[in-house]
Order: C-alpha cells, then structure tokens, then sequence
C-alpha cells in the first residue's frame, strides 16, 4: 500500500489533510519498515539478541544517527518509547554530497 498510486490516481479525491500528511511522512520509516530488507543473517543475529529484533534494530539506527559526518541517519521522532522504534531518514543530501566531494 505504501508504493501503491495515491488516491486521486485511483478516482479518489485526496483531502487536502491527507496529502499534508502523506508529504510529511514521505522519505521517512520505522525499524519494522525495513526488518524484511534485512540479510537473513542480520534478521537472525537480532533476533537472537536480548531484546529482538524491533529493539536492537532501533538501537543501531540511533547509534548510527550519532554520526555527525557525513550524516547518515536523522531520528525523525525519538525511538526511546516510540510504539515502532522511532521513526529515521536517511541523509541522502548529505551522503550524496560527501561521495561528490571525494
């Protein structure tokens, strides 16, 4: 549903609110948005961890969200008691830049 066409391409009419939102949330995602993505060795080595597979990979995109340069995750929303891990982005622009720059 995420990838599908939006409403108005299907015939219906998206409210303005709707397409505020839909901006918003473009670009962004949550841990269990990516876990299917995952190597299957990955998924199986946080799976085993103390805590899952939800958890641990919230804690490895905040760690990696304190990379400062280049930039390669921003925590959108704070993963710390978020009910889906946080929400994050990756940093395109700034990664993109620093690859033109090497």
């Amino acid at each position: 549903q995420e990838h599908a066409p939006s409403g108005h391409m299907l015939g219906h009419k998206e409210s303005e609110e709707d397409k505020h939102h839909r901006m918003a949330e473009w670009g962004t995602f949550c841990p269990s948005d990516i876990a299917p993505y995952l190597p299957p060795e990955v998924t199986k080595s946080l799976k085993s961890d103390v805590g899952g597979l939800q958890k641990n990979l919230s804690a490895l995109l905040v760690r990696m969200a304190e990379l400062r340069y280049p930039p390669v995750i921003l925590e959108v929303e704070e993963a710390l008691g978020h009910p889906k891990g946080g929400k994050f982005e990756v940093c395109t622009r700034q990664l993109l830049q620093r690859m033109r720059d090497r």
